[in-house]
């Protein structure tokens, strides 16, 4: 992006700019230098240029472009999620903890004015900067904003992402780069990150970033909620629990168990089938620890849904751990919850082969009258 400005702005003077890339005795790994010529007068009256170097890339490509830029776009998408960011605030009622790791101070202040301008908002948040690992609080934070490159002196934004969702499973977190790797995007998700954003960030997208952030927190009390409900309900009724011990499998209720790495997804099937009897796992090797602790549980079992990769979270994969389930019961349904694609061999481990988004109540009903169907014990 920096290349591209400096690129437009020398050739609206007239001007011209190259590189050279050669590997000598002095640098055996090789340089790069850049060469740039400019005019020394105006040789004509018809040079445009900008009232304002472009801030984020849409008014780069309008200015590319010889269009207006779109700044009025991007205040007035800033105006239609204030409003919700506002009323978030009020129901958190309390400082939101947000940290930047970028090590360009120039683009640190970019967010900050960012925030400034955020009347009403900017009082409400905590932003903490830095420009390495180094700088990674002790305290929990509710949201981060992680550049990739960070020079030799820290890990990337990839690394300190995975540390912070091991420190913090809860928070929401975004890389940021203005590289255009096309794996990045795949790299952040797999590393812990919940988004991916390409730099600079516009105003409007700050807002939304502190909007998702709020969500998050939204979420989690929805989450707590629902847990406190089901530990409830099980108090209420651990007398029956052991009651009978001849009660007909069919007569229970429909037992899902749930195994994925990723917070934001346990959560969002918690959320949607929160009548159902619903366990989650981060990991097989939880899976197996609980089996192992509760005898009957595998048994009472009617459905298991994997996802594939578990990143550092397991030492197996989706393959593995659906070869070990059907040596522990052959006969428990499986399902893939994977956007992946994968080989013949795999599916047919598999019962089938889901999205991992959470279903719909009208799904999961055609899912459970499916499995029944097809159980001995019905």
């Amino acid at each position: 992006m920096s290349l591209a400005i400096a690129y437009k702005i020398i050739t609206s003077h007239e001007g011209y700019i190259n590189c050279i890339s050669q590997k000598t005795d002095e640098f055996p790994d090789g340089y790069v230098e850049f060469l740039f010529r400019l005019p020394t007068h105006t040789p004509t009256a018809s040079i445009r240029l900008p009232k304002h170097l472009p801030t984020n890339t849409n008014e780069f490509s309008a200015f590319n472009n010889q269009k207006k830029p779109v700044i009025e776009a991007d205040q007035s998408a800033v105006l239609s999620i204030k409003a919700e960011v506002e009323s978030k605030l009020k129901l958190v009622n309390r400082k939101l903890k947000i940290l930047m790791i970028d090590d360009e101070p120039i683009y640190r202040n970019s967010i900050l004015i960012h925030l400034k301008k955020l009347t009403g908002i900017s009082e409400f948040i905590d932003l903490q900067m830095g420009e390495s690992d180094a700088d990674v609080p002790l305290t929990q934070i509710d949201g981060a904003i992680l550049d990739v490159d960070l020079g030799k002196n820290s890990r990337d934004g990839f690394a300190i992402a995975s540390h912070l969702r091991k420190l913090w499973p809860k928070s929401f977190l975004c890389i940021h780069s203005n590289r255009a790797l096309a794996d990045d995007n795949k790299r952040a998700i797999e590393r812990g990150a919940d988004a991916f954003l390409p730099k600079p960030m516009s105003a409007a997208f700050f807002v939304r970033f502190l909007a998702q952030v709020l969500d998050r927190i939204q979420i989690d009390k929805k989450i707590e909620t629902v847990e406190l409900k089901s530990q409830t309900n099980k108090a209420a009724n651990s007398e029956n629990a052991n009651v009978s011990s001849q009660a007909s499998p069919a007569s229970e209720s429909f037992a899902i168990a749930l195994v994925d790495d990723s917070l934001l997804m346990r959560m969002s099937w918690t959320l949607k089938l929160k009548d159902e009897n619903l366990m989650t796992f981060e990991s097989p090797e939880l899976f197996y620890e609980h089996c192992e602790n509760n005898p009957m549980f595998l048994g009472n079992l009617k459905l298991l849904i994997s996802d594939f990769y578990f990143d550092t979270k397991s030492k197996e994969n989706g393959e593995i751990f659906a070869q070990k389930v059907k040596v522990m019961r052959h006969d428990l349904p499986i399902f893939l919850a994977s956007d992946g694609d994968f080989n013949e061999e795999i599916k047919k481990l598999f019962h089938k082969l889901i999205s991992k988004v959470a279903p719909e109540a009208v799904t999961l009903a055609a899912w459970k009258q499916e499995i029944l169907a097809k159980s001995a014990l019905t």
